[in-house]
C-alpha cells in the first residue's frame, strides 16, 4: 500500500503539468487552504465526482478517561465531514476488486 502525501502530489503536478516546485507547492497549499477555510466558516465545498466537504456540530457529551475511569465532559464542537461522490465510490469499488 502506498501513501499519498503533499510531496507526492507536488511531484505529480510537477511531472504531469510541467510546473515548477514552487508553483506546484503553491497550488496544493491554495487548494487545501481554501477547502479548510470554506469548511471552517460553514460553507460546503462540492467537487463534482470527488465529494463534498462540510462541517457538523457535535453535541456536548460525557466520556470516560480510560486510564482513571473518571467521567469527563466534552463541549460542543464543530468537526469536518467528507462524503465521497458517486464517481469516487465507484472507482474505489472497481479498483478494489
Amino acid at each position: 500500500m502506498k501513501i499519498v502525501t503533499k510531496t507526492s502530489l507536488k511531484k505529480l503536478l510537477r511531472d504531469e503539468l510541467a510546473l515548477s516546485d514552487s508553483a506546484a507547492q503553491a497550488s496544493i497549499e491554495l487548494i487545501f487552504d481554501e477547502i479548510m477555510r470554506a469548511t471552517a466558516i460553514g460553507d460546503e465545498v462540492k467537487i463534482t465526482g470527488f465529494g463534498k466537504f462540510s462541517r457538523i456540530l457535535r453535541q456536548p457529551s460525557t466520556a470516560r478517561n480510560p486510564r482513571t475511569g473518571e467521567r469527563v465532559s466534552l463541549p460542543a464542537r464543530y468537526t469536518p465531514r467528507f462524503a465521497a461522490g458517486k464517481t469516487f465510490r465507484d472507482r474505489v469499488d472497481a479498483l478494489s476488486r
